[in-house]
């Protein structure tokens, strides 16, 4: 999977999808990438954005990863995290029940082997807070 981008000047005609963030192998993000938190405009005019990815073979899991996009052409990607961003590290992070599910997962406060950002909260200039 891949973060896609789409174009339209009128939200009625749509240009044909482009990938924006695609996995890079031998990377920590080697494969599947999903969009994470919505954009933020930094002072420079650019983007900084986050995506989640599911962790190369020397770590297991997810993790949320890092861009920097072109604000005139949002799918040039100028910069990018070489580590992740956020991932799961502590011990109850890590753990799976030995017959996990999700449902006990959300009833138990949360799902095991995941790190990823749902938004970035603005703390002043170009500085975000990721939750």
């Amino acid at each position: 999977g891949s973060v896609r981008s789409w174009q339209s000047n009128d939200l009625l005609h749509w240009t044909a999808a482009e990938d924006a963030i695609v996995g890079r192998p031998g990377s920590f993000d080697p494969g599947y990438c999903e969009a994470g938190a919505p954009p933020v405009r930094l002072a420079d005019g650019n983007y900084f954005t986050t995506y989640d990815t599911i962790i190369g073979s020397q770590r297991h899991g997810w993790a949320a990863g890092w861009v920097v996009l072109n604000g005139s052409n949002p799918r040039e990607v100028l910069q990018r995290g070489g580590e992740p961003l956020v991932e799961p590290t502590r011990p109850w992070e890590l753990q799976t029940p030995p017959q996990w599910n999700w449902t006990q997962a959300v009833q138990e406060g949360g799902v095991p082997m995941i790190g990823a950002t749902n938004g970035l909260m603005p703390l002043g200039g170009d500085v975000f807070l990721a939750w």
